[in-house]
C-alpha cells in the first residue's frame, strides 16, 4: 500500500450516533449503579442473548435516575452558544435576545422527555450493563450481537445473496 489511505470495506455500514442523554447517564455511572443494584435483587436473568428490557424494567430505571444529577450538552445547544457569542460580537444579540432565549428554551434538553424519546439507545446500554453482571464480557457480546449494524448488514448481504457480486467487485455501492 503506497497511498496511505488504508483499506476500504467492501460494504460500508453507517453506525448511528448514540443520543447525548446516554453520554450523560454513562458519565455519571448511572447505568453501572443501576445494573449493580439490579444484580443484587435478581439471582439470574437467563441466557444473555434472550434478555430484554421490559417496560417494567425500563420504568425501574427511569425511576432510579429521575432524582439523580446528570448533565449533558447537545450539539444544538453548543451551536446556539456559538451563535450567541457571534451575535454579541456583531452586536445583534440585544436585538434578537428574546428569540434566542425562546430557542434556548426549546432546545434545552428535557431529561424526562429524552428518557422516552431515546429509549432504544438507553436500552441498548442498559441491557449491556445488566447482562455483563451475570455473563461477563462474553454475555455482553452475545446480548448485543443481533443489534449491531455490522451484523444486521452482514445478514442482509447473505439473505439477498449479494456476497458473490461484492467479492467480484460488481456490486453497486
Amino acid at each position: 500500500m503506497y497511498d496511505g489511505r488504508g483499506i476500504l470495506p467492501d460494504v460500508e455500514v453507517m453506525e448511528p450516533e448514540l443520543a447525548k442523554v446516554v453520554g450523560g447517564l454513562y458519565q455519571e455511572d448511572l447505568f453501572f449503579d443501576f445494573a449493580n443494584a439490579y444484580r443484587k435483587r435478581h439471582e439470574s436473568i437467563g441466557a444473555a442473548e434472550e434478555f430484554t428490557i421490559s417496560d417494567a424494567l425500563y420504568g425501574e430505571f427511569t425511576e432510579f435516575v429521575k432524582d439523580k444529577r446528570f448533565d449533558y450538552d447537545t450539539e444544538s445547544m453548543e451551536a446556539l452558544e456559538a451563535l450567541v457569542a457571534k451575535a454579541k460580537k456583531e452586536r445583534y444579540y440585544d436585538h434578537a435576545q428574546a428569540q434566542i432565549e425562546a430557542l434556548r428554551k426549546e432546545l434545552a434538553p428535557d431529561r424526562s422527555e429524552e428518557l422516552v424519546r431515546f429509549r432504544t439507545d438507553i436500552e441498548e446500554v442498559l441491557k449491556s450493563e445488566i447482562v455483563s453482571r451475570y455473563h461477563f464480557q462474553t454475555g455482553r457480546a452475545k446480548a448485543a450481537f443481533e443489534n449491531r449494524p455490522y451484523v444486521r448488514r452482514a445478514v442482509e448481504v447473505f439473505a439477498k445473496n449479494e456476497g458473490p457480486a461484492i467479492l467480484a467487485g460488481t456490486a453497486r455501492k
